[in-house]
């Protein structure tokens, strides 16, 4: 249910049920909490239990607990990190980072204000933290972050390499994908060569695949993920690598999936592309080059069941139809004439960093 006893007026007595109210925000927050306070509950001690228990799941640093503080539309919207550091704000995983008591209490606040009384003003500042915890960066409890593809197929067949861009692409997209494992770039076709012994000598490859991640949760009325995105072509030669950025020659996605309800994890590229319910499929038209890119999705549950309890399981992935035709990839007309210089063309989609950020469906929340 709703605050019952908050915010306190000055002269209102600190009862156990109060106590206890705290409590229940604590627990439904999923931050351990204090044994149930009864009458006779020395006071002081456990308000003190209480400010330990917000300021230790905050942290120094934070980026466990964040505060939806406006909300517009999916792009129009303000997001804290919120920290008990008391240097300067800073941005970092898409949204601004600054103290969680200056943001409740007022500027040049960077503590508890009323740690040792027992007045209105205590008990209504930990009202006030209380309610800007409402959403959460939760670990996941299973999964694959590594962006390992499970999916590779080239144009390799004992060696044999191509003229031209072209016929190493076309070669490539007549072969079944094998179970080879590679560990990088989460999709991408790539095409390298140039001049060996004064002949062109190009090949082919591409590799798909997708991450995985198992929360176990409790129950949200919508999702957020933070991060970088790199959707794009690019041309790449030297070491260390030198990269020039090309628009894109076809619409790139980058899709996410969630089910919920089971640690059930995609087993094949196919599976993960129709994973559970679509979340959303963004997409990067070519109108201009994208690179490392700060990419915010939030994800309302198309359901009630998605929003319960329990293990959710979210798949990222190229979307359900990046790259279904490496001929169109267009990394032929990014490669140079033949020269001695050896280089290599991407189409590419993948995920950088993410962070998972979940608005808790809380009833201890003003």
């Amino acid at each position: 249910m709703a605050w019952q006893y908050f915010p306190f007026v000055k002269g209102q007595p600190i009862t156990h049920l109060a106590l206890n109210e705290l409590r229940d925000a604590l627990m439904e927050r999923g931050i351990t909490a204090p044994a149930a306070a009864q009458r006779g509950t020395p006071i002081a001690p456990y308000l003190a239990s209480i400010r330990l228990a917000i300021k230790s799941s905050i942290g120094i640093g934070g980026g466990t607990w964040y505060c939806l503080d406006s909300w517009e539309s999916l792009s129009n919207y303000t997001l804290y990190a919120l920290r008990t550091y008391t240097g300067p704000s800073s941005y970092a995983d898409g949204c601004t980072r600054l103290n969680v008591f200056t943001f409740c209490l007022g500027d040049g606040i960077t503590d508890w204000q009323h740690g040792h009384d027992l007045s209105h003003d205590a008990m209504n500042e930990l009202y006030a933290v209380l309610n800007a915890m409402t959403s959460r960066q939760y670990t996941y409890v299973n999964g694959n972050t590594d962006q390992t593809s499970l999916g590779n197929r080239n144009s390799y067949v004992y060696g044999q390499t191509y003229a031209t861009p072209s016929d190493a692409l076309l070669a490539m997209a007549g072969k079944s994908f094998g179970s080879t494992t590679r560990v990088g770039l989460l999709s991408a076709i790539e095409v390298h060569g140039g001049l060996v012994n004064g002949n062109p000598q190009y090949a082919a490859s591409q590799n798909r695949g997708w991450t995985w991640q198992v929360f176990s949760l409790p129950a949200f009325t919508s999702a957020m993920v933070l991060g970088d995105c790199v959707v794009g072509r690019l041309l790449s030669h030297g070491d260390p690598e030198e990269h020039a950025n090309h628009a894109l020659s076809r619409t790139g996605y980058i899709g996410l999936r969630g089910i919920s309800g089971s640690q059930e994890s995609p087993t094949a590229h196919d599976v993960a592309a129709a994973f559970g319910a679509r979340m959303s499929n963004e997409q990067y038209p070519t109108d201009g080059v994208h690179g490392y890119d700060d990419v915010e999705f939030w994800l309302v549950p198309l359901s009630a069941s998605l929003a319960s309890a329990g293990y959710w399981t979210m798949v990222c992935s190229p979307g359900e139809t990046a790259f279904d035709d490496p001929i169109a990839s267009g990394i032929s007309e990014i490669m140079p004439a033949p020269s001695t210089t050896q280089y290599t063309g991407y189409e590419m989609s993948h995920f950088g960093p993410w962070a998972w950020i979940f608005n808790l469906s809380l009833s201890k929340v003003a």
